[in-house]
């Protein structure tokens, strides 16, 4: 994956959206705008990054 600080310069430089598909959530809960988590095949969670991280059961749900 390109530096963080790479990808938050080119989606700003650009406008250009980026989705990431990454299992290390915390390394990119850092530099996104939205969230959308799947379980199963299922989407499991959809909102802002800062609602995810105050959640740490949801957090525990999701990604253990």
């Amino acid at each position: 994956m390109a530096s963080p600080s790479k990808l938050t310069q080119i989606n700003a430089d650009t406008g250009v959206s980026i989705l990431i598909v990454e299992q290390k959530v915390r390394d990119v809960l850092n530099i996104r705008h939205r969230v959308y988590c799947l379980k199963l095949g299922k989407l499991a969670f959809e909102g802002k990054p800062e609602e995810l991280q105050q959640d740490k059961d949801k957090l525990r749900q999701l990604f253990l």
